[in-house]
């Protein structure tokens, strides 16, 4: 929790000009989550850069993965990336019971945090720690660059097979070494991780989470598959003419 109050009082800098605060999840082949972005591993994902972090997206009908690749020759252990989740898209101007905090240090370590609710006088839903669960993360460190590969069970975001949700995020590396932290979307609001409605949309777009013949080779062996039975139906009415 000390680093996420750490996280606020620091300075925040990012990139202006993001046209559209969107990302997709498109289909792609399942990464190997061992913390490095092998070459042609991440291909097909949707990735988006901020300073120098660049976060790529990617689902395989049955799980979300997120990688983070961060440019740093600091080497501190306690660097971190973050993902935000408001998962069920309500964008409110403050923390709601469905919202995740999900935290990777440089170190390996991983922390999860959900929201609690706090009542009178604040009356109102804070973040606390709880226990990992639905999603893990690896992590390979070098001296001037670090990555980061998580996977998440669609249960975890609450995600249906099939469906066409929404889900709200943010992405945000911090640096120890500067004491600044760069984010996706950019905001300079201080507080932006309480505050769900500055985060981004991360859709699904026409793949549909669990996207039903989305590989044109599932297309072209489910065509295959059909022509004996398209072949039989042909034969059979012949011989009954």
């Amino acid at each position: 929790m000390a680093l996420v109050l750490l996280c606020l009082s620091v300075a925040v800098t990012g990139v202006l000009g993001l046209s559209a605060n969107e990302i997709v999840a498109k289909p792609g082949p399942t990464p190997t989550i061992d913390g490095v972005i092998g070459s042609g591993e991440w291909v097909t994902a949707s990735n988006v850069t901020f300073n120098q972090t660049t976060v790529y997206v990617m689902q395989n009908g049955l799980e979300l993965y997120i990688a983070f690749n961060i440019s740093d020759n600091t080497e501190n252990s306690q660097d971190t990336c973050v993902i935000f989740f408001d998962v069920e898209h309500d964008r409110s101007i403050e923390l709601q019971a469905d919202d995740l905090e999900l935290m990777v240090s440089r170190d390996g370590n991983l922390t999860e945090f959900k929201t609690s609710w706090f009542g009178p006088p604040q009356n109102k839903y804070f973040w606390t720690a709880t226990v990992v669960s639905g999603w893990t993360a690896e992590v390979n460190s070098s001296n001037n660059l670090w990555q980061v590969e998580y996977n998440f069970t669609y249960p975890k975001i609450d995600v249906t097979a099939g469906s066409t949700k929404i889900l709200g995020v943010e992405f945000l590396s911090y640096d120890l070494a500067s004491l600044t932290s760069y984010m996706w979307p950019y905001t300079t609001d201080p507080l932006f991780n309480f505050k769900p409605n500055l985060w981004g949309n991360m859709t699904p777009n026409e793949f549909n989470w669990i996207p039903e013949f989305s590989n044109p080779w599932i297309q072209v062996i489910a065509f295959i598959a059909t022509l004996p039975i398209v072949f039989y139906v042909r034969a059979h009415k012949k011989i009954h003419k």
